[in-house]
């Protein structure tokens, strides 16, 4: 039964986007509804498409072919069938855009939906020491002045001797084995395990070299405590360990002692370093 609604007069002024809003939305809602004009409108704009497509030919010599017109016509039905079947299943008959509705070919990107995951947290990494607060920080190599080891006699002493020369040349890690078996021999002795622990540091190892100086701050108030804590502080300087490194600096300044001076430089250093943060 032929639709009593059918104007192909409509469906031109349709398809070139000349309808009003109100003509528009009336005509949608009646092809929704009524198959048999959705597909004469299909096949009026699959004969405009292959139309526009095809080539302009000289009168003259145009030669008609069927082959020729039924390709574009056969492409285009089908690029036309999808979308028109796309539009049968979005377009909803109580559209109130002001916007004028595309050509039903045109297609335009949705923009992506938000996310609903939570970010990621934002982790921020302390920051890192300045060139000359880590001038200041330099790890050097502690004086050595030869002397007898307290307790210690014998092989442990001529050890830790032959051990010592090596640090004295700048030879660290070859004065490490040395260090250490003096220190296994004699572990309440601050001295040797305070060179094993610098001899670490010089080399690099600074976990090692850490947790050997905590063995000597473990023996109280030694005539190497004040190095001892100055030597670690450098190392949390040299790591950004900035809060370490100023609890340690304010160890050695209430000792009073020869280190005193430095101490302070180091730590209103840090607190320079640390406000301009």
């Amino acid at each position: 039964m032929s639709c009593k609604r059918r104007d192909l007069a409509v469906m031109e002024r349709y398809l070139h986007n000349r309808l009003t809003r109100t003509e528009r939305e009336a005509f949608e809602r009646h092809l929704f509804d009524c198959p048999e004009c959705a597909e004469e409108l299909e096949t009026l704009e699959t004969i405009r498409e292959a139309l526009r497509r095809m080539p302009p030919e000289p009168v003259a010599h145009a030669r008609f072919s069927w082959t020729r017109l039924l390709a574009p016509l056969a492409a285009a039905a089908a690029i036309a069938a999808v979308a028109v079947g796309i539009w049968k299943l979005t377009t909803s008959p109580t559209a109130t855009s002001d916007v004028a509705t595309p050509p039903p070919l045109a297609h335009t990107e949705s923009p992506p939906a938000p996310s609903s995951e939570t970010p990621e947290p934002i982790t921020v990494e302390p920051k890192a020491a300045s060139v000359d607060l880590l001038a200041l920080a330099e790890i050097r190599p502690p004086e050595y002045s030869p002397a007898v080891l307290r307790g210690v006699t014998g092989a442990a002493d001529a050890s830790f001797r032959r051990a010592m020369e090596l640090y004295r040349a700048g030879d660290y890690a070859a004065a490490i084995p040395g260090l250490r078996a003096v220190v296994d021999g004699a572990p309440a002795d601050p001295r040797p395990a305070f060179y094993l622990g610098a001899s670490y540091l010089l080399v690099g190892e600074l976990d090692l070299g850490m947790s050997t100086l905590d063995g000597v701050v473990a023996l109280g108030d030694t005539a190497y405590l004040e190095d001892t804590l100055l030597l670690q502080s450098k190392v949390h300087i040299r790591r950004s360990e900035l809060r370490s490194a100023q609890e340690r600096l304010r160890e050695v300044i209430d000792l009073e002692g020869d280190r005193e001076t430095e101490a302070r430089r180091l730590l209103d250093a840090v607190r320079t370093h640390t406000s301009q943060g």
